[in-house]
């Protein structure tokens, strides 16, 4: 469980939003110590309108540059036992699809549906640092570098986010 904070924007309209402390979850599955793929949603809260903006949920892959990302298990007749890296630093990429809600527009004239679906596809960077052999703190800094309509086609943003939350390893 993380939580994420940063800035939305409008690429077609003018304007942009402030994110602070919406809950993030994901899960991850290591095919080997240096890489991973995983599935995830977050919630983005418009506390001034009292509904949810954005929702979004997201494929992810990493790839462990420093460190390794995932318990090492070894075993044999006689000994069983496990390795794990203090602290890893992975970089990564995510397609993320977002469900937006603009909530009421105060304008005359709406000419765009006020609800839809977008996609982003971010590249991300973070740290893990290892509490326990089951525990982690997780910080990653995650920006969009493209942005492609599904619904409307002037409503795409793009988003400058920093996650940090607890980790747990089953």
């Amino acid at each position: 469980m993380r939580t994420v904070s940063g800035t939305h924007s409008l690429q077609t309209l003018d304007g942009s939003s402030l994110s602070l402390f919406n809950p993030d979850l994901s899960a991850h599955y290591a095919w080997d110590r240096y890489s991973s793929i995983g599935f995830g949603a977050d919630l983005h809260f418009n506390l001034q309108n009292k509904n949810v903006a954005l929702f979004g949920i997201r494929a992810i892959y990493r790839l462990y540059v420093l460190g390794r990302g995932y318990p090492l298990h070894y075993a044999s007749q006689a000994l069983w036992g496990s390795s794990l890296s203090n602290y890893a630093l992975y970089v990564g990429t995510e397609l993320k699809r977002y469900n937006y809600f603009l909530g009421e527009n105060p304008s005359i004239t709406t000419d765009y549906e006020q609800n839809g679906i977008f996609y982003n596809i971010n590249l991300l960077m973070g740290f893990d640092y290892r509490l326990s052999h089951t525990y982690e703190i997780n910080t990653e800094f995650n920006f969009t570098v493209a942005s492609l309509a599904s619904t409307d086609n002037r409503i795409t943003m793009s988003g400058t986010l920093f996650f940090i939350g607890l980790t747990r390893f089953y």
